[in-house]
């Protein structure tokens, strides 16, 4: 009985319960506008990098909730809001996702540096675009926040969502017993 309930604490403490507040939205059925206190957050994922006829991986980010008082990952083991796309590594590919998002502030760790990076503000309401994120060689990621490139989906308002410089976040680390 000891080891069961043990085993159960350890799989709590695990972040097996990996609560996610965050939603996917195919681009198809993308609303006209989010409800109540929630936003949508599109963002596209693109390949450019010719010399690579392959890369082995899907490439996929994470963008992260961010917590601006904390300056840091707003998640625990318990409860970690994230979006995370990926898509099929072949030179050329770009690909949009959406995603129901609670408002606030949301970071891509791996651009902007070793120390600082940028954090996207995602307002009450409406439907943000967060930038284009290419994979530029194996392991290299660069952000275009070029509006030309937002997806123009069903006669949506699509804005560039505002950004400011923040403090590298850490990882989230979950251990168990």
């Amino acid at each position: 009985m000891v080891r069961l309930m043990l085993f159960g604490l350890s799989v709590l403490v695990s972040g097996c319960l990996g609560l996610n507040d965050v939603r996917p939205i195919r681009m198809q059925d993308l609303p006209a506008a989010p409800s109540g206190d929630r936003t949508f957050a599109v963002v596209s994922l693109s390949v450019d990098a010719p010399q690579l006829e392959r890369y082995p991986f899907v490439f996929s980010v994470s963008i992260d909730e961010y917590s601006i008082e904390h300056q840091d990952i707003s998640g625990n083991c318990f409860r970690y809001n994230h979006m995370y796309p990926g898509i099929d590594p072949i030179a050329g590919n770009r690909q949009y996702f959406a995603f129901d998002v609670r408002p606030g502030y949301y970071t891509v760790s791996g651009i902007g540096g070793r120390e600082k990076t940028i954090a996207f503000e995602l307002p009450v309401g409406g439907i943000v675009y967060l930038g284009d994120i290419a994979l530029t060689d194996m392991h290299g990621k660069r952000l275009s926040r070029d509006a030309s490139l937002a997806p123009k989906i069903n006669d949506n308002e699509i804005r560039l969502a505002s950004t400011r410089d923040v403090r590298l976040p850490h990882a989230v680390v979950c251990g168990g017993f």
